[in-house]
């Protein structure tokens, strides 16, 4: 473990830093009943986690499947951009999701909701003030510690992050970018740190979607708390889905023999699930009614605001086509877009590459 800066004519990192990843830890720590990560897969090198991700995604593969490389031979970031690091010296990941019913202006959220997890679980477990520069930068210092690239295939959305260690700042993939080494960071166990972020996107995203907090593992002494709670959430779940209109009468019945499963703990894990699909029927329901997640009533857009080192600042926007945009950086609307006060006035701002002016 690192525990002070690291320049460029430091000794290689330690070996412990730059050990390998372990799945089955991983799986043992995120894996469990009531959590949307299903399986944890760890690949010494592949090109890249979101492609492989992506083309699992169109053959089917469920929500919650997540795939770590040790090594990256064509990692993408944004706008096409390479994105390389030495083996182990980083952690790069994908997660698949399936926001089922969301509305397509809403989505916008999820690489945002991915930036929120990855600064949150970095300033929490590696002690370094991590920022958000718009959309999906994750910061330190000033210099870009962490990205987020997010691809849509189909209905399934696709979230890869890249977080530089323990790097030296002669091994950074570009200029202006840095390390939580470099940074001084209390922690660089990459095993840790994943299990943290991901632990960090899980609460996010059941908060994004309206979902009830996870449950804890369904061990002896928690089975059957977990059943009463799952039943009660179920329950909850059905009278919204009811309370949204004649369209969503027919999720009813599934919450109600949700809520009598839920009496036998040793059906809490089945319970769970159940309501988790109930939950997902009322909100794809609610969303087909024009209402999407609220990231304000879930803290997302709060969150963002706080963590961000755009809002405030002169910003120059270099948007899809060649266009620019120049102004102050004002806030970020509830879909998720940049708002610039520009000559021209307010313009929000969905895609770009951001330069901070100062």
């Amino acid at each position: 473990m690192t525990t002070g800066p690291v320049d460029a004519g430091s000794p290689p990192p330690a070996a412990a830093d730059r050990a390998p990843l372990s799945a089955t830890a991983l799986r043992g720590a995120l894996v469990r009943p009531g959590a949307i990560w299903r399986d944890v897969r760890v690949v010494a090198q592949t090109g890249s986690t979101n492609t492989d991700l992506l083309a699992a995604a169109r053959d089917g593969a469920p929500q919650g499947l997540v795939l770590a490389a040790e090594s990256q031979t064509a990692g993408r970031g944004r706008m096409g951009r390479r994105w390389l690091s030495p083996p182990r010296a980083a952690l790069t990941f994908s997660v698949l999701l399936r926001p089922g019913g969301v509305p397509a202006g809403s989505k916008g959220w999820v690489p945002l909701l991915a930036g929120v997890a990855v600064a949150s679980a970095l300033r929490a477990e590696a002690g370094v003030d991590a920022r958000l520069k718009w959309p999906n930068d994750v910061l330190v210092d000033g210099a870009k510690v962490a990205g987020i690239l997010a691809e849509q295939a189909g209905q399934a959305i696709v979230a890869g992050a890249g977080i530089n260690v323990s790097a030296r700042q002669d091994e950074m993939p570009a200029t202006g970018a840095t390390s939580l080494a470099v940074a001084g960071a209390i922690c660089t166990n990459r095993q840790h740190l994943l299990t943290c972020v991901l632990a960090e996107l899980e609460r996010w995203y059941l908060a994004w979607l309206g979902t009830a907090t996870p449950q804890p593992a369904a061990g002896p002494e928690f089975a059957g708390q977990a059943a009463v709670d799952a039943g009660r959430a179920v329950v909850d779940a059905g009278r919204a889905v009811v309370e949204a209109g004649p369209a969503a009468v027919d999720a009813r019945p599934a919450a109600v023999d949700a809520r009598r499963a839920a009496v036998d703990a040793e059906a809490g894990s089945a319970v769970v699930e159940a309501g988790n699909a109930a939950t997902e029927a009322g909100l794809a329901r609610r969303n087909a009614a024009g209402t999407g997640p609220d990231p304000d009533a879930c803290g997302l857009r709060p969150a963002y605001r706080r963590l961000s080192a755009t809002l405030g600042e002169p910003v120059r926007v270099e948007l899809p086509g060649g266009q620019v945009l120049t102004g102050i950086a004002q806030d970020i609307d509830e879909s998720g877009r940049l708002v610039i006060l520009a000559a021209s006035g307010l313009v929000a701002v969905s895609a770009g590459d951001v330069v901070h002016l100062r």
